[in-house]
């Protein structure tokens, strides 16, 4: 199952960082923010026409971009020592299309959506060593996942679970089965939860999830 797209899939990297102490002007933005470069995707990728950034992270040092290239199911890489000259640093393959990456120490986490179709959803939470581009993890999901979000304490990894709808039935309209929810990674120990979220919905409350309960990670202080 293909995400769909909305304009070119080649796309671009935009490096921006936060300057206080500097004119925003100096750096053709406005405000605390400013522009510092621009690099195409396809910069690390052999197919130009293939490539797309959509959502990015950085790692830890500061030092990496990492993004996400959904219609080249592949995490790409640059490396912005400079931010002024970012330098294509290559590609990791995935099994599927990346929704989203955050990153947690000297790891990054992939949300992989390996969906056969809307109604069969499945995917992936991969946890990746960003100097080595080694899968030092997965975690079946069990169903498409959207984004992934860290706790500000590094104590949690949060994914939701989302299970597009197939706009090609009734016209796209809700409630569509299967109903999504959120995984939830305790980093002590590497264990994974499910949240239960049916019921809580302003709209479309009622569809049942595959989560029969929740977990009692919804209700501890991040």
């Amino acid at each position: 199952m293909k995400r769909r797209h909305i304009g070119p899939v080649a796309a671009g990297v935009l490096v921006a960082s936060m300057l206080p102490a500097v004119p925003a002007s100096a750096h053709g933005g406005e405000g605390p923010f400013g522009r510092v470069a621009t690099v195409p995707a396809y910069l690390n990728s052999e197919i130009t026409d293939e490539a797309a950034a959509e959502i990015a992270a950085v790692s830890s040092d500061g030092r990496t971009v990492i993004y996400t290239d959904s219609p080249g199911e592949r995490l790409g890489f640059f490396d912005v020592t400079d931010p002024g000259k970012p330098v294509p640093a290559g590609v990791l393959d995935l099994p599927g299309e990346p929704t989203s990456v955050a990153v947690l120490g000297r790891y990054a986490l992939a949300a992989v959506n390996t969906s056969e179709s809307f109604a069969n959803p499945s995917g992936q939470l991969l946890v990746v060593d960003v100097k080595t581009r080694a899968v030092v993890r997965a975690y079946e999901l069990g169903g498409q996942p959207d984004s992934v979000a860290v706790a500000p304490s590094g104590r949690y990894i949060a994914v939701a679970v989302e299970n597009e709808r197939d706009e090609d039935v009734n016209g796209g309209a809700i409630p569509q089965a299967p109903a999504g929810w959120l995984s939830v990674v305790d980093t002590r120990d590497w264990t994974l939860s499910t949240v239960a979220l049916t019921g809580l919905a302003a709209v479309a409350p009622r569809i049942r999830s595959r989560s029969t309960s929740a977990s009692t990670v919804a209700t501890r202080r991040w």
